[in-house]
């Protein structure tokens, strides 16, 4: 990530670029190796990240600021929502 942050103020490459590139990773490395485990480099978690993220800066472009409250609010809500349905896709896929 620091290195993403180095190319968006140097070469000005888009953020959102990077956290894309990082996804696609992650979610081909969970198609390859499925499994609830870690090893260290945490890119199978970053499916997670850039949809939660994505969802969250999509939410502030709309809204604004002035409904944070709101926002924070919508922020929880999608946070809880994706954790409740990893939590349910762990449970049917258990062996």
């Amino acid at each position: 990530m620091a290195i993403a942050l180095l190319l968006a103020i140097r070469r000005r490459v888009p953020l959102i670029a990077s956290v894309l590139i990082l996804a696609v990773v992650g979610l081909i490395w969970n198609w390859a190796i499925p499994g609830n485990w870690s090893c260290g480099v945490f890119i199978e978690y970053w499916v997670h990240f850039a949809l939660r993220s994505g969802l969250f800066f999509y939410s502030l472009s709309i809204y604004g600021e002035a409904c944070s409250l709101h926002i924070r609010s919508l922020d929880h809500a999608i946070g809880d929502g994706l954790r409740g349905t990893h939590a349910a896709l762990a449970w049917f896929s258990r062996e």
